[in-house]
């Protein structure tokens, strides 16, 4: 009796591949994998159910090569017993000792990470973008307030506009205490600003331009 031909085809849908008897070619089913509706259709691939004789020369070799694994297996575990070789045992972890330091190695020494000092620049040396300041000295208006008293030079020849001064300010044992700061809207070209910000440390004896800026 003449064994049924089956053939492969993939569906229209998902592309997955469906097999089927020849005589299905031309009918519309439902696809296995995404159940949506496709026709089946001859394609190049054709599969056939093997034969009952070929179903069993594969078994005959399966059968024999299972022996011949098993006596291989068997053989080899005669010869360890024989020779006296322990066979490992299942799941056994062997304890990994670390290797001794050597003793005549030098100690590690960690590098201190040397940072370059940070060159401070002085008032008389900085440039301030064009608007160098003037001596800053500290006067008394009234009986209470205490300001820092200075110029700042315009330079240039066009308007500086919103031109900030900071100062520091020092105690008689030149330890810094605060900060003060001034703020005028515009500097003429080649003009002076006298700047007069408010200290409010009464401990204050001195005062240093820190920073000039123009926003």
């Amino acid at each position: 009796m003449p064994s049924e031909t089956f053939l492969k085809c993939a569906c229209k849908n998902c592309g997955g591949n469906i097999e089927f008897p020849e005589e299905g070619i031309g009918r519309s089913i439902r696809c296995p994998h995404c159940r949506e509706e496709t026709q089946l259709v001859r394609t190049t691939s054709r599969w056939e159910p093997p034969s009952p004789r070929r179903s069993k020369s594969i078994l005959v070799i399966a059968l024999v090569f299972c022996s011949l694994a098993g006596a291989t297996a068997i053989g080899i575990l005669a010869a360890r017993k024989h020779s006296g070789t322990p066979l490992p045992r299942v799941n056994e972890v062997s304890a990994v000792k670390p290797a001794p330091a050597d003793e005549t190695s030098p100690p590690i020494r960690h590098r201190k990470k040397i940072v370059p000092p940070v060159k401070k620049i002085s008032p008389d040396d900085a440039d301030w973008n064009g608007l160098p300041p003037g001596e800053v000295v500290l006067e008394k208006s009234g009986s209470r307030l205490l300001y820092a008293v200075g110029t700042i030079r315009n330079e240039s020849d066009r308007q500086r506009f919103a031109v900030k001064v900071d100062l520091d300010l020092f105690d008689a044992n030149e330890t810094k205490i605060g900060s003060a700061s001034d703020y005028t809207p515009i500097i003429e070209p080649r003009k002076e600003w006298r700047f007069k910000a408010l200290v409010t440390d009464p401990k204050a004896v001195r005062a240093e331009v820190s920073g000039i800026k123009e926003n």
